[in-house]
């Protein structure tokens, strides 16, 4: 299976995850999670931790975790076990019972300059959390800055849903993305910087208008000039991409590989099997992560 094979890391690039890790949160009980057990939750976080490490990216731009410290603070104790490699952003936002998206990175490779960036200016807003932007920039092997940088934004558009409520959660995720190309150019602005890499799920087909409309904007869906016919979400036994890689076009130039990695999809939860209880890598989450590979270039703002 073309997806299941872990593409081999270039130790020139720099290697950027983007994934949906499903509901993980550190406070048990809520709308989230009212049917998680602390032991299922402990497996979950084995999972994506094994997950995490067996992706081995530099960046990892994540959807669906609790927003606060103490889901991200979680994962971090099980992640450096072995070390202190990784780090998170932190957001400085209370812990709720609401999804969030979130940066964890490898603080020996990147580190995070200037305050995160929201779509959303109002911090009591649902999507104040789910469409943010951060730039990183690149360290060399001692440790220090190499002024090659880039700006990471990970997004969570509204979720779909059956029925009549189907148009006005199309008009929400249309909503979601006038917000966002609001944002980028501020976060051109305020992260000195051109270079922006798009992730995150989006809850978009292809043809999407959404989808369609952050393209024409010029941002190339870059996805799709990697593996056109691929998946990272099954339903229904119907697959496709709901998780997108966008690029601004002076980063598109500096993407080398781009790829889902199927740990997720392939692997359903059958009758019987319950959930919370398989120890493996797999189906940590319901969509699969997409994987990234850059080669930058030293930082500066592109004049094309």
């Amino acid at each position: 299976n073309f997806g299941n094979m872990r593409p081999k890391k270039n130790k020139n690039h720099l290697r950027v995850v983007g994934t949906n890790i499903e509901n993980y949160f550190a406070d048990l009980g809520g709308y989230a999670t009212r049917k998680t057990t602390p032991a299922q939750q402990q497996v979950k976080t084995q999972k994506v931790v094994k997950a995490l490490h067996k992706m081995d990216a530099d960046i990892f731009a994540i959807c669906e975790m609790q927003q606060g410290d103490r889901a991200p603070l979680m994962l971090l104790a099980e992640l450096n076990k072995k070390g202190n490699q990784y780090d998170y952003v932190n957001l400085g936002l209370p812990n709720q019972d609401q999804i969030s998206g979130a940066f964890i990175y490898n603080k020996e490779r990147v580190r995070p300059y200037a305050e995160w960036l929201s779509a959303y200016s109002a911090a009591t807003s649902h999507y104040h959390t789910r469409l943010i932007a951060q730039g990183f920039e690149l360290l060399d092997q001692k440790g220090q800055p190499t002024g090659k940088k880039l700006i990471v934004n990970v997004n969570h558009f509204k979720s779909k849903r059956a029925g009549r409520q189907a148009y006005s959660t199309h008009m929400r995720r249309l909503a979601n993305t006038d917000s966002l190309l609001i944002m980028l150019p501020k976060a051109v602005e305020r992260f000195e910087d051109s270079d922006i890499l798009l992730l995150g799920d989006y809850n978009c087909y292809t043809q999407e208008q959404p989808i369609q409309t952050l393209i024409q904007a010029g941002y190339e869906d870059i996805l799709m000039r990697y593996d056109s016919t691929g998946y990272s979400y099954v339903y229904h036994s119907e697959a496709g991409y709901l998780d997108r890689v966008f690029a601004s076009p002076t980063m598109a130039k500096q993407v080398k590989m781009v790829r889902p990695y199927h740990l997720n999809t392939d692997y359903f939860y059958s009758r019987g099997f319950k959930r919370g209880l398989d120890k493996t890598i797999f189906r940590y989450a319901d969509h699969d992560p997409i994987l990234i590979s850059i080669q930058l270039v030293p930082n500066h703002i592109h004049h094309d």
